[in-house]
């Protein structure tokens, strides 16, 4: 019976280590933190609006005769006036370019029976003009030559680069004021800039509204008004600050 007792007290010895050293272990456990860094993460647009110094005007030259030659000829003749008028203008050969060309038979449908029309011929060109404020005289004069169809007007901006930089610079000012409001909020402090992503859809060239307009009389001796107006070049970036 000793020899007994002897060997449960030993088996209790050693569940009391085992438990003892458990409990250490656990214990160790417990007291490691994992450190956590904190960060607000931020999106900031900048904005820059610019005004336009170029514009592309297309207009072209359409005649009519039941004689195919006739109308061609009398195309050719108009549109050679209207390109001279152009030239006269300042307008640089190289910026003039033909943009489309059709010569078809006008057909229509009545009661079941095809009537054949008179042949059309339609020559549209296409002149960029760089002194913005000429454009109301350009057109002027291309419509006295012998434009009679004026298709549209865009306008444009030769060099973004400049205004491309302001609107990146607004932007990241942008998204730091906002992080520096979020931090100060929650009171915590703003720390460094941790990564700047710009948004890749978020910078386009200007767009500029374009305007279609119909050809005046020849006759009219008063100037056709332009205004272009103003777009804007927008920039968005996505940061990320550090929280102290």
């Amino acid at each position: 019976m000793k020899k007994i007792h002897r060997t449960i007290i030993h088996s209790a010895c050693t569940a009391c280590v085992c438990a003892a050293f458990m409990l250490t272990a656990t214990s160790c456990t417990i007291k490691q933190v994992q450190k956590i860094n904190r960060t607000v993460s931020v999106s900031g647009t900048g904005v820059v609006w610019v005004t336009p110094d170029r514009a592309t005007v297309t207009l072209s030259v359409e005649t009519y005769n039941k004689n195919v030659s006739a109308a061609a000829e009398e195309n050719a003749a108009k549109m050679t006036q209207v390109q001279t008028a152009l030239l006269s203008s300042g307008i640089p050969q190289d910026d003039i370019s033909t943009a489309n060309y059709n010569l078809y038979q006008d057909t229509s449908w009545n009661n079941g029976k095809k009537i054949i029309g008179d042949y059309h011929v339609s020559n549209e060109i296409t002149a960029v003009i760089r002194k913005i404020d000429t454009l109301g005289s350009v057109i002027d004069a291309a419509i006295t030559a012998g434009a009679n169809q004026l298709n549209s007007i865009t306008f444009g901006i030769s060099d973004t680069q400049n205004s491309e930089k302001q609107a990146r610079i607004l932007a990241i000012k942008d998204a730091e004021n906002t992080a520096k409001l979020l931090a100060l909020t929650s009171g915590a402090e703003l720390g460094k800039v941790q990564t700047i992503t710009e948004d890749p859809g978020s910078l386009r060239a200007p767009q500029f509204p374009a305007a279609n307009l119909m050809a005046k009389s020849a006759a009219s001796d008063v100037q056709t008004p332009i205004t272009p107006g103003k777009s804007k070049i927008s920039v968005t970036v996505h940061a990320v600050y550090a929280l102290q």
